[in-house]
């Protein structure tokens, strides 16, 4: 499993978050899920891929080895 870490900027502090693929999935999928159809947008067979692709990039994330 892969794991990806990104800064959470907010008035206080900015702390690094590091995430799984699999709690990327749980909080992010459902949203995306719904911003596709909103688009019209068939899913690609590798959805849950590239729903972590765009994850990564929306969040500037970087992968780490754990």
């Amino acid at each position: 499993m892969k794991y990806y870490k990104y800064t959470e900027f907010n008035d206080d502090d900015n702390p690094e978050i590091v995430l799984s693929e699999k709690e990327i999935l749980d909080q992010y999928f459902p949203h995306w899920l719904s911003m596709m159809a909103k688009a019209g947008k068939t899913l690609p067979p590798d959805a849950e891929q590239v729903c972590i692709d765009d994850w990564v990039v929306v969040h500037w994330a970087q992968e780490v080895k754990r």
